[in-house]
């Protein structure tokens, strides 16, 4: 058996750590129509897009990849810039690899332009070139890698009345752009216009595979305007070269292709009257055989989806599709099926079972496995993959992997409820292969260089050290932090100048504080122990920040504190008595005066050191500017460091963002030094 019951080797079921990230959001119905996984062999790794959400509004899209050669998850990285919606759960990305290895992602909201971004590098996840925008009313990018290597992106576009000739709003037609790529540079075409069905209808695509004979194999459903019923199961094959359509037995339609063809040549399933369907799940086994999956229940007019949905499956080869036969039930319309080829040359057929009876999308991952060149009466038992269980939410429909390796072949999701959809984040997402699951592992630990001089550490990767308002009880998730545990046993040392945040919480396996726009004041890390040297002093500080508001709200700042630490010298880093650095939350603040542009959402390891009157400061990594103290740099009495506010300008203003560690050093500032610390602060970065 390829897909087992639940049994993960690597680590007991528990909602703590079976998961592989949890910055998920979007798990739409459609993510098992469209990839947004794929394995590639000459790297040995499936890279994984997925969106996440930051304050609601703010989405972004992220990659991430699993290495097959250490059975380790990567980091996850932005790949460009932000969607801001309102409420949207349509984001979710397409993911292909072009000729030249490099990953081409596709996402934006629903019904709008389109994003593109192109991995800078070959097989590599850490580094994104943005791409141009697909403009249009677009939604479920399908991209596919031609045999002339292009890449062609199947869009779905809305029609507003009286647009394209149609008569009634909400009109989803297939078209497509077709990308061409010279290194990272990306070409869009023009849009192409495939078809429609007809009047009040959108046009819903399965996952779009090339299939052997170089065309793109697909299957669609026909959902009315307003979406209160997706019907029937149409297949067909996309001739690019010769701008047609081309049916299963082998019959030729020129785009567009209008509503009574499609019914009359492509439809292999219909849906009986006063029921409904869903989006079709299609894949190929390992003999070139044609799956296809979707499920049909009664449709209660008063627009109710919890009803028993009967699962439905179907084969093709040599240009016919068997009947359909009943291999399970689900209960939830919008749950689609996810078909996924399996090790053994069957598949495997996922629902999800939704088994709460209340308004939520997701339930239970089921599975039932077809073994190779077996008809649809001969899928085995239902195996139940993960339960969604007290803490979970509902888990979502399944997305195949694009060319599975047994480690991973499958992910799912957990969704919020609609009620929700807009401001839940830190959903969990799960991974699946034929071993049981692959979750994400918290990093191993990275202990601190030992001190030779004065300084502090934090390590939010233990919980143990995090304590919570009244510095009594060890913190958990959603508590207000107003101590930390120094590492390097010096006491606690954080304080907190107003009565709100920063707060513990959990940002992809990762602890951090995070901190909000409310007022309170600034934050600030002192003690009187921490005196400077006249060795001068390292600072390294690891940092996400989710708000560009404006420009005085600054993250970190290190000034003199005497004699009292809240009111701080002002840094002046235009050449004047520079104490550290400033680093913005809408840009970085250069210690040579300059300002450039930073990334929303983007992870950060600022250093900041002195080398006898020279200033150094380094960005993940990178030197970008040093500078001359004209002033004094050494304070005996106590040093303030504040985090989230500018010194002296506006100390009650602050930013909105996560951190997940910082070692301040005094009379330690080599270069050897700065290395072991960034070695360590890369170790913090949220996954």
């Amino acid at each position: 058996m390829s897909i087992l019951p639940f049994i993960n080797r690597e680590a007991p079921e528990a909602l703590d750590d079976v998961f592989f990230s949890n910055d998920g959001h979007t798990a739409a119905w459609y993510t098992s129509t469209q990839y947004n996984a794929l394995y590639d062999a000459v790297s040995n790794k499936t890279f994984v897009a997925y969106e996440t959400v930051f304050l609601a509004a703010v989405r972004l899209t992220r990659v991430r990849a699993f290495d097959h050669a250490t059975n380790r998850w990567g980091r996850s990285y932005n790949v460009g810039a932000k969607s801001v919606v309102t409420d949207d759960d349509h984001g979710v990305p397409g993911l292909a690899m072009n000729a030249d290895g490099r990953l081409v992602v596709s996402w934006g909201n629903h019904n709008g332009d389109f994003h593109t971004a192109i991995s800078t590098n070959p097989r590599d996840e850490t580094a994104w070139t943005a791409g141009p925008d697909l403009v249009g009313a677009y939604t479920y990018p399908h991209l596919v890698l031609l045999p002339d290597n292009s890449m062609v992106c199947l869009i779905r576009k809305q029609y507003n009345n009286g647009e394209g000739g149609f008569t009634i709003d909400n009109n989803g037609v297939l078209v497509y752009r077709v990308l061409t790529f010279v290194g990272t540079a990306i070409t869009v075409g023009s849009e192409v216009y495939v078809g429609d069905l007809g009047n009040d209808s959108r046009w819903y695509q399965s996952t779009a595979i090339l299939g052997g004979d170089g065309l793109i194999h697909q299957a669609c459903s026909r959902a009315n305007a307003f979406d209160t019923e997706r019907l029937h199961a149409y297949y067909y094959k996309i001739d690019i070269p010769n701008l047609r359509l081309v049916s299963f037995s082998g019959v030729n339609a020129p785009f567009p292709v209008t509503l009574a063809t499609m019914n009359a040549s492509f439809r292999i399933y219909e849906t009986p009257a006063g029921e409904t369907s869903n989006t079709p799940a299609f894949c190929f086994d390992a003999a070139g055989r044609s799956h296809v999956a979707t499920h049909e229940g009664f449709r209660d007019p008063g627009g109710n989806p919890y009803f028993p949905q009967d699962v439905k499956h179907m084969v093709g080869s040599a240009g016919v599709f068997a009947p359909a036969v009943t291999v399970g039930q689900t209960d939830n319309r919008y749950n689609a099926e996810g078909l996924v080829p399996i090790a053994s040359g069957g598949v495997c057929l996922m629902w999800s079972k939704n088994t709460t009876g209340v308004n939520q999308r997701g339930g239970d991952i089921v599975c039932k496995n077809l073994p190779a060149g077996g008809a649809s009466a001969d899928f085995g038992a239902e195996i139940t993959l993960m339960n969604q269980g007290v803490g979970r939410g509902g888990l979502d429909s399944t997305v195949a992997v694009k060319d599975g390796h047994a480690n991973l072949r499958a992910l799912w999701f957990e969704r919020a409820p609609d009620a929700l959809r807009s401001s839940a984040f830190d959903k969990r997402c799960y991974a699946w292969g034929d071993r049981g699951l692959r979750p994400g592992r918290v990093r191993p630990f990275v202990a601190l260089k030992a001190l030779t001089g004065d300084g502090f550490g934090i390590d939010l990767s233990d919980t143990a050290t995090i304590f919570s308002d009244a510095g009594v009880t060890r913190a958990a998730v959603g508590n207000i932090v107003k101590q930390v545990n120094d590492k390097f046993g010096t006491g606690n040392i954080l304080s907190n100048a107003g009565v709100t945040g920063p707060f513990l919480d959990r940002v992809g396996n990762q602890y951090g504080l995070k901190f909000d726009l409310a007022a309170g004041g600034s934050r600030y890390l002192t003690g009187a122990s921490k005196a400077w040297a006249s060795g001068g002093f390292l600072t390294t500080a690891v940092f996400r920040y989710f708000a560009s508001l404006d420009v005085s709200r600054v993250l970190l700042s290190l000034d003199q504190g005497n004699p009292n630490p809240r009111v701080a010298t002002p840094i002046n880093l235009n050449g004047q008595q520079p104490r550290s650095i400033a680093f913005n939350g809408v840009t970085q603040t250069l210690i040579s005066g300059g300002l450039t542009d930073t990334l929303y959402g983007q992870d950060y390891i600022v250093q900041s050191y002195t080398i006898g009157t020279t200033l150094y400061l380094y960005v993940n990594g990178a030197f970008i500017a040093s500078s001359p103290i004209t002033g004094g740099a050494i304070n005996t009495t106590a040093v303030l460091m504040r985090v989230g506010a500018s010194a002296a300008a506006v100390p009650a203003s602050f930013f909105n963002g996560l951190l997940t560690g910082l070692i301040h050093r005094v009379g330690e500032q080599t270069a050897l030094m700065r290395d072991a610390d960034y070695a360590w602060a890369l170790a913090q970065l949220p996954s």
